[in-house]
């Protein structure tokens, strides 16, 4: 993680030299991304990922969490053949299986690498760790407003 935030903070501090507007812009996307990385891993809630994911993803988590009949489920795995991890993870709100991806997905990524923007999307290239493994990841960002939102990480697996 510290080698992530070294490489942003070495990139600022040459954007700063630069006088440049869209070349200085160019570092938005990893910075909100650094941004959504620490609330990720530190996050207690749900409700403190959701404003820094896409306005589509947030909604969609919000209507399925507005219909989640947490006693129903409940009553449905134990009477089910489900147990152990599989009962619990299916017994889950939508809310905590949430926070569980986002923070899964932050805890993989350790260097940032570069950015690529176009239009009001983001390609943010990164270095993750996967089972002691050092892959090369790409981070979609969604632009909103004059924020970046986290989109979807796809990790470069090679078997």
């Amino acid at each position: 993680m510290r080698s992530f935030f070294s490489a942003i903070a070495i990139t600022l501090s040459v954007a700063a030299c630069v006088t440049h507007a869209d070349e200085t812009n160019d570092l938005q996307p990893a910075r909100d991304l650094q941004v959504f990385l620490k609330t990720a891993r530190k996050a207690d809630s749900f409700e403190q990922v959701l404003p820094l994911l896409p306005e589509e993803t947030r909604d969609d988590y919000q209507r399925q969490e507005s219909v989640w009949d947490k006693d129903a489920i409940r009553s449905a795995v134990k009477e089910s053949s489900l147990f152990g991890d599989s009962a619990d993870l299916f017994a889950r709100t939508p809310y905590e299986k949430g926070l569980g991806r986002y923070r899964s997905m932050a805890d993989k990524i350790r260097k940032y690498v570069s950015t690529e923007i176009d239009g009001d999307e983001a390609t943010v290239h990164v270095e993750t760790r996967v089972n002691g493994e050092w892959n090369p990841a790409t981070v979609r960002m969604v632009r909103e407003g004059a924020h970046w939102k986290f989109d979807d990480l796809k990790i470069d697996l090679e078997w």
